[in-house]
């Protein structure tokens, strides 16, 4: 969008980051000045934004890939709660400041979800797999369940960067009875540079390497 019927997009740009922020928040009355600002807010502090995320997920590194998918969250997230920022300053730098730390606490918490999401789905892939007895009693259930996904971690290891993230964000964004929605296939083929046909291959091929490992392991175990 090169302008707005509002305010031209250079007149934006001379906006304070706090009126950025104003307008972003004025998005359910005025949509079209709202993207204006936060295409400019996003000029702004989206370079930041992408450092901060990448060290928010540097210990959590499931798959390459998810300091992109905090960076977008946390970016719509700030859009779409602009409202919700507070800070008494007036100063331009204090007030980027403390935006910065309002952000990487939105960062924090959306990899935090994205980290809750996956180790939900990935109880979803041990039962796909299927070594889970349903039979085991409760008491033996709970010990069953820690030694499976521990068995399925370990399988998942033999897994390079590229399949693992494939294979845990494809469980990641599945839906029973559902086809994966075009925006989170557009988004997953985006994360690692493939085609849609290429993401199933790896996907089918990634979840093959995985049962055949976690069959040797089972096997290891069931000699000891």
């Amino acid at each position: 969008m090169e302008g707005s019927s509002f305010l031209p997009v250079e007149d934006m740009r001379k906006e304070s980051t706090l009126s950025l922020m104003d307008f972003m928040a004025k998005k359910p009355q005025e949509s079209e000045i709202a993207q204006l600002a936060f295409r400019v807010f996003y000029e702004r502090l989206a370079a930041k934004l992408k450092t901060a995320c990448l060290s928010v997920c540097n210990h959590n590194r499931i798959y390459d890939g998810l300091d992109e998918i905090v960076f977008n969250n946390t970016m719509i997230k700030a859009f779409n709660h602009a409202g919700q920022f507070f800070t008494e300053s007036k100063d331009e730098d204090e007030v980027i400041l403390n935006l910065r730390k309002w952000l990487f606490g939105i960062a924090k918490n959306e990899m935090l979800t994205e980290l809750k999401k996956i180790k939900l789905n990935q109880l979803i892939l041990v039962n796909d797999i299927g070594i889970y007895e349903s039979e085991q009693k409760d008491d033996e259930s709970v010990i069953g369940e820690c030694a499976e996904m521990s068995i399925l971690n370990q399988a998942l290891e033999i897994l390079d960067e590229k399949e693992k993230g494939i294979l845990l964000m494809c469980y990641q964004y599945m839906e029973e009875g559902s086809k994966m929605p075009s925006d989170i296939v557009d988004r997953i083929c985006k994360v690692f540079g493939v085609t849609d046909a290429n993401r199933r291959q790896i996907k089918t091929r990634a979840l093959k390497k995985v049962k055949a490992q976690i069959l040797y392991l089972q096997s290891k175990m069931a000699v000891k």
